[in-house]
């Protein structure tokens, strides 16, 4: 009798746990269809403006899938586009894209740093040592980002003059950046020779993440 019901216990946690594993494969399931809804719909949009995916090793479709897998496997990743107009070459469009997402990106981080100087209680952060922090600030965060960005997939479209347009999406982790950021500032305060006592108040504007501009 024990035997008995211990078999019927064991065939009911089998069960149970089926039927867990088959319900979450039907989650998984819509939530790819939702994605590759998403992917045609968004396609469809840059075929109607004229894009085109920048390779023909996959399509544009599968492209912004695996894009957005990617983008998913982390909470924390969000999206960079490198813009380049009158391209003369995939390879210089990639390369100017990459540099010009990186300037972009350390411009916002820059002003989202001046924007909690100004809107706060630090006291008096101005002047030549202020500027000349801003600024080694800027160009630091560039050149690291620019590193850290993890190209995903590339765009182009013509003109009538056969000029191309290109934009390439970027993937970027906000933990790393933040990290990239902090050291910017701490070297920046040391070139800039701004007082230490700043560094902490400052630290916080750093820390803080920033929404990116499409």
């Amino acid at each position: 009798m024990k035997k008995l019901a211990l078999l019927l216990f064991m065939g009911l946690f089998v069960i149970g746990s089926s039927n867990e594993v088959f319900s979450q494969s039907r989650l998984e399931k819509k939530l790819d269809k939702a994605k590759a809804k998403s992917a045609s719909k968004l396609v469809k949009q840059l075929n109607k403006d004229g894009w085109k995916l920048d390779t023909q090793s996959k399509t544009l479709e599968e492209a912004i899938l695996e894009h957005k897998v990617a983008m998913e496997k982390d909470e924390n990743n969000y999206e960079i586009i490198g813009r380049v107009s009158k391209a003369t070459s995939r390879n210089v469009a990639h390369d100017r894209a990459n540099h010009n997402a990186a300037v972009a990106y350390a411009q916002l981080a820059k002003k989202s740093v001046l924007r909690g100087v100004e809107t706060s209680n630090v006291g008096s952060l101005g002047g030549e040592e202020f500027d000349n922090f801003a600024a080694s600030y800027e160009r630091l965060v560039a050149g690291a980002i620019e590193k850290e960005m993890k190209e995903s997939f590339g765009i182009y479209k013509e003109d009538a003059n056969g000029n191309k347009e290109y934009n390439v999406y970027y993937i970027v982790n906000e933990e790393k950046a933040a990290q990239i950021r902090l050291r910017a500032m701490q070297t920046a305060i040391e070139e800039s020779k701004l007082a230490e006592e700043f560094s902490k108040s400052i630290s916080d504007f750093v820390r803080e993440r920033f929404e990116i501009e499409e």
